[in-house]
């Protein structure tokens, strides 16, 4: 009789705390805004490899193929920056951008 009470106990916890669990993994505003943001930038990066495929495809010499190599650098350099600058930021955190 024990056994069947601590039992039932136990699986009352274990329903009680995956509950919980699965409230707390519910995704949120927050949520929504980051998704919105790399989807975005997802969409960025896709239209920029179009330009630079249509570039490379529009090339009728080597000359030409360099400068849409040098375009499609120069946009990787900026991104690369971007990233470095969010991610010194983000380590920094809130008490940076406070002062």
């Amino acid at each position: 009789m024990q056994v069947a009470s601590v039992a039932r106990s136990l699986m009352s916890l274990v329903v009680v705390v995956g509950f919980s669990g699965a409230v707390l993994a519910a995704p949120g505003p927050k949520f929504e805004e980051r998704k919105s943001k790399v989807l975005s930038d997802i969409d960025q990066r896709i239209a920029k490899m179009q330009e630079h495929r249509a570039c490379v495809a529009g090339a009728s010499d080597q000359d030409a193929m360099k400068k849409c190599h040098e375009a499609m650098k120069a946009f990787h350099d900026a991104e690369r920056q971007k990233h470095a600058e969010m991610e010194k930021a983000r380590k920094e955190g809130p008490e940076a951008a406070k002062k």
